[in-house]
């Protein structure tokens, strides 16, 4: 038995849409403009918000949930601390090919 909402959400519809305009857009793009919906459609609340960056020292994109008023980190994904550790195993590997 399949169980199903008698309403679908409101924000649902504007992913569909940006599926349709998005078709084909690298997956940076994609992202940056489901982040925005996301935000527009106030689906984390009206006191946090997504935030799309990329790290500096990897450069892999990071989806950040942030209080709005005081700018707090709620989580993000990844975590910081593993792209950190990805990052330093990605020089330990370098570093031994060039011995």
């Amino acid at each position: 038995m399949e169980v199903t909402p008698i309403n679908k959400p409101d924000w649902i519809g504007a992913f569909d849409a940006v599926d349709r305009t998005l078709k084909g857009a690298d997956p940076t793009t994609q992202i940056v403009h489901a982040v925005r919906q996301l935000n527009k459609a106030e689906i984390m609340g009206d006191s946090h918000e997504l935030k799309f960056m990329r790290d500096e020292e990897t450069q892999r994109p990071i989806v950040k949930i942030v209080n709005r008023e005081t700018g707090e980190v709620i989580d993000e994904v990844p975590p910081q601390n593993i792209l950190h550790m990805l990052a330093d195993l990605d020089k330990k590997v370098n570093k031994g090919k060039s011995e």
